[in-house]
């Protein structure tokens, strides 16, 4: 009896068995549900709630085009981010692209620490501060 015969006995007898056919199943469920949830339900919510929360804190208009996520390889890409200024009138802040990885060991510290940063900009916009009637920053 060859090697490769005996592994394939071994391996239909551990088929045959019901528990170990039900964790397959649920293993393998948990894993789809986990990437339908990162890759197809998570990016738009997070692009919507992310122009929310940066509109509400930097009280200009954000905007972000698209967000992908990859929540095995714990990344986030986000594209066309732009802030304007308060009137509207002019970009403050842009770039094409933004890709974030953070580190799986941010799970254990309940804490993000991004392993890796990288932008990708076809235009750098920097603005003068500019002083309103009272003296402070606008």
């Amino acid at each position: 009896m060859d090697i490769g015969h005996r592994v394939a006995e071994k391996v239909t007898q551990l088929v045959r068995k019901p528990w170990l056919r039900k964790v397959a199943i649920w293993s393998g469920s948990a894993v789809a549900l986990f990437a339908i949830a990162g890759f197809l339900i998570a990016p738009p919510i997070v692009g919507h709630e992310l122009e929310q929360v940066l509109a509400d804190r930097l009280q200009r208009k954000v905007s972000i085009e698209r967000v992908r996520i990859n929540p095995f390889a714990a990344s986030a890409t986000i594209h066309q981010f732009a802030v304007k200024e308060r009137d509207g009138s002019a970009t403050v802040l842009a770039f094409d692209e933004l890709y974030v990885n953070l580190a799986y060991s941010s799970l254990v510290r309940r804490a993000p620490l991004v392993q890796s940063l990288h932008s990708w900009c076809e235009r750098v916009f920097l603005l003068a501060p500019r002083l309103d009637a009272e003296g402070k920053v606008d």
